[in-house]
C-alpha cells in the first residue's frame, strides 16, 4: 500500500513541479503494476491535466471529477489547485486503508457534495496506524493551505 502511495506522490510531485494540476485524481486513474512484480503506481487519465494558471472550471456549474475525490473548495466554486489534488490523494489513502470506495453506499449527488463542503470525510478504521491517519487527515483538511505538498508526501 505504501509503495502505491509513494508512486502516486512521485507522479503528483512531477506534475506540480511542472506547474500543472491533475484535476481528476481518483483510484480509477491509477495504473498499478502486477503485485507479483511490483506495487509501483502511475497516474493515468490526463484529460483534465494542465497548467495551473488555466482556469478549467470557469463555469461554476461545471465541476469535473469523481465527487468523493473532489476537494470542498472546488465544490464551492473555487479553482482547482495543487492542494485540490492533495485532497484527492487523501481520499485515495482512505480507499486503500478500507478497501472500499468512499461513500459507495450513498448517492453521489448534491447532498453528498454539500456534506463534503460541511466537513464530511470518510471514516478512518480504528486499526489505522496513527501516522497514516494523521497524514490522511492533513491531506483532506478543509483549508487548502493546511494540506501538505506532493513533495512532502513523496519524501
Amino acid at each position: 500500500m505504501i509503495d502505491i502511495l509513494q508512486g502516486v506522490a512521485r507522479g503528483l510531485e512531477r506534475i506540480h513541479i511542472e506547474g500543472k494540476i491533475h484535476r481528476n485524481l481518483h483510484g480509477g486513474n491509477l495504473l498499478i503494476e502486477d503485485e507479483e512484480i511490483s506495487t509501483d503506481a502511475r497516474i493515468g487519465d490526463v484529460g483534465l491535466y494542465g497548467p495551473s494558471y488555466i482556469i478549467k472550471n470557469e463555469n461554476p456549474n461545471k465541476i469535473y471529477g469523481v465527487l468523493p475525490y473532489v476537494a470542498p473548495e472546488v465544490l464551492r466554486g473555487k479553482n482547482y489547485s495543487t492542494a485540490s489534488d492533495i485532497f484527492s490523494f487523501g481520499i485515495i489513502m482512505n480507499t486503500l486503508a478500507t478497501g472500499q470506495r468512499p461513500w459507495y453506499n450513498r448517492a453521489h449527488d448534491y447532498n453528498l457534495a454539500n456534506d463534503i463542503c460541511n466537513g464530511l470525510r470518510p471514516a478512518i478504521p480504528d486499526d489505522t496506524p496513527k501516522f497514516y491517519a494523521d497524514l490522511m487527515e492533513q491531506c483532506w483538511d478543509d483549508e487548502p493551505e493546511n494540506r501538505p505538498t506532493a513533495s512532502y508526501l513523496y519524501k
